[in-house]
């Protein structure tokens, strides 16, 4: 059995037809699109121990609903991966390379025999994008009133750019820089000019707002998808905390710092271009106390309490 893994690329890079290449091995296959321009890259593995490879479908709690329950090598997922970022890092030094895909792959199973088709179940998946761009129409009179309302909200246009690029971060997975954009909304509307950790910290939750708010996040956001934050709980249990208001806000300073730093150390969990999807919890947690905090201050002003 072989484990293929292929990712869409984006690139300047022109070949004259599709290129394949063994070395030790894997199996690399560079496809070109009708342009010429590299646009998948496939890495292909030997599977060592195919009985990690399985799926199954069993009924959900819910009537009607099936449940997919899917196995895979992770050790032998994370190689390839690591494959596609020495590529990616490699060829933009070289050869005009944007970015490899490797955080949205297509997974393929190549069998040897029709044993292994027949245990294994599913031979191919792809990894969804968490992020779906959506279509909003607009009214003529919905733009003449937001024309209308734009100067009575002048106050907040900075931090509403935060905002615009950190979700546009996220969008692209770039859930580091999706932080900090969210993060720059909540120092600027609290920090009250303070730089040091300690003094962020205790401006943070000396705020009655954003006390409320972080407890509103809190209740309808990690509590009711624990899965999805799971994170959030592993941040604060390497730094024995456990969730409330205080350590969460506490957590969202000292990440900030954290993050500013970088030391060549493997052993030690730090933002880098691969380690973005680790902060995905912390990215949107803190995007959704921006959030509040904006449509508080819109509130705010259009009552006259600003």
């Amino acid at each position: 059995m072989k484990f293929k893994m292929e990712c869409e690329v984006q690139c300047n890079t022109l070949i004259k037809e599709e290129i394949q290449i063994t070395n030790e091995e894997r199996t690399y296959i560079f496809y070109p699109n009708e342009e010429g321009l590299i646009s998948k890259i496939a890495i292909i593995s030997p599977v060592i121990e195919p009985a990690k490879f399985y799926s199954s479908l069993k009924p959900a709690n819910e009537p009607g609903i099936t449940e997919l329950n899917l196995k895979f090598d992770k050790e032998l997922y994370e190689s390839a991966v690591k494959e596609f970022q020495e590529l990616e890092s490699l060829m933009a030094l070289e050869l005009n390379m944007k970015n490899i895909r490797w955080d949205s792959p297509t997974y393929e199973l190549i069998f040897d025999t029709e044993d292994e088709a027949r245990n294994t179940g599913i031979i191919s998946w792809h990894e969804e994008d968490e992020n779906e761009e959506y279509l909003v129409e607009v009214s003529r009179e919905t733009l003449e009133d937001l024309i209308k309302r734009k100067h009575k909200l002048a106050s907040i246009i900075i931090p509403l750019s935060f905002y615009r690029e950190g979700t546009i971060e996220a969008y692209a997975k770039k859930y580091i820089n999706a932080f900090f954009n969210f993060y720059f909304i909540l120092e600027g509307m609290y920090g009250r000019g303070k730089s040091k950790n300690y003094e962020v910290e205790n401006q943070f939750k000396n705020s009655v707002r954003l006390r409320d708010i972080t407890q509103i996040v809190i209740n309808e956001r990690i509590n009711k998808n624990r899965w999805q934050h799971h994170r959030i709980n592993e941040m604060l249990k390497r730094r024995n905390k456990t969730l409330s208001v205080d350590s969460l806000l506490e957590l969202i300073v000292r990440t900030r710092g954290e993050l500013h730093h970088f030391t060549d150390n493997p052993n030690r969990p730090q933002g880098t271009p691969f380690t973005h999807k680790e902060f995905r919890s912390i990215a949107s947690v803190t995007g959704a106390i921006a959030l509040f905090t904006i449509l508080f201050k819109i509130v705010d002003i259009n009552t006259g309490n600003s």
